[in-house]
């Protein structure tokens, strides 16, 4: 998840990985997932957090011998933690106060295309376009946004529900960071995109601003000192991650054992499935 306030310092991007075994890619993705679909899917949970509390727990049954593996009609699916992250979802939601729903930006929705047809068919996890072009200036190229921008990448979801899901979830991310943010009061409007992935089977990027001003109405307007892009860069201190230094891509890789690793520059973190 990449989260950046206007005029504030530019924080890290993080991926959550599930569902990468050959077997589980076989099956799930034979029906396309609308982008509407994933919109109306974060309405609902923003609207009744309790309903997806409901539907985690229906769909909560694992393994005895293995609490990491969820046992559904369609067979076995493996998560990192599994029943834990599942249980600690529906407690959250269960106490979670409703907020008010989002409203769709055709511009943010652009913006997510671009990276979604960029990883998609290489089967990349990264968040910087080809040319180069890091997540704040993607943003930009449609608009201004206000108050917080951030971006949400779920891979490998099997409906337009399983991806919300996946977000109240949180498997394997301790911080739970993007079930508070897609259930933050201060995002108002969202951007959805959705394409095939090459490894993963599909990949969906949900863009959440507090606000955003297409292009053609912003250049109307004056800037108050300098773009939003402005701001964060100069608020940027030495702990902070900047955007404007090249990060390289990372790619899935499957190994002899069936395991996939995410493969950056070298240092090689082990997917466990």
């Amino acid at each position: 998840m990449a989260r950046i306030m206007a005029g504030a310092p530019v924080q890290r991007v993080t991926h959550t990985v599930v569902d990468a075994t050959p077997k589980q890619l076989e099956i799930p993705f034979t029906k396309i997932i609308e982008e509407e679909a994933v919109f109306k899917a974060i309405n609902e949970l923003r609207k009744m957090p309790n309903y997806y509390s409901a539907k985690i727990k229906e769909e909560g049954k694992f393994r005895d011998d293995n609490p990491a593996v969820q046992v559904t009609p369609d067979g076995e699916r493996r998560w990192h933690e599994g029943k834990p992250a599942f249980d600690d979802a529906i407690l959250y939601l269960k106490c979670a106060p409703a907020v008010a729903e989002l409203t769709l930006s055709k511009e943010l929705s652009q913006s997510a295309a671009d990276l979604v047809k960029h990883i998609g068919p290489k089967g990349l996890n990264s968040d910087v376009l080809a040319d180069g072009t890091k997540p704040l200036a993607r943003f930009e190229r449609y608009g201004r946004f206000s108050g917080a921008i951030t971006e949400i990448i779920i891979y490998a979801s099997q409906s337009a529900r399983d991806c919300v899901m996946k977000c109240c979830i949180c498997d394997g991310d301790d911080s739970r960071s993007d079930r508070s943010t897609i259930l933050d009061s201060q995002y108002k409007v969202c951007g959805v995109a959705v394409g095939p992935h090459k490894v993963m089977g599909n990949v969906i990027s949900i863009i959440l601003a507090g606000g955003f001003t297409p292009k053609t109405s912003a250049a109307q307007s004056v800037p108050a000192a300098g773009s939003a892009a402005a701001a964060a860069s100069s608020n940027t201190s030495s702990g902070d991650i900047d955007y404007n230094v090249n990060k390289p891509e990372t790619r899935f890789e499957e190994t002899d054992t069936g395991v996939y690793q995410l493969t950056i520059v070298g240092l090689v973190i082990l997917l466990q499935m």
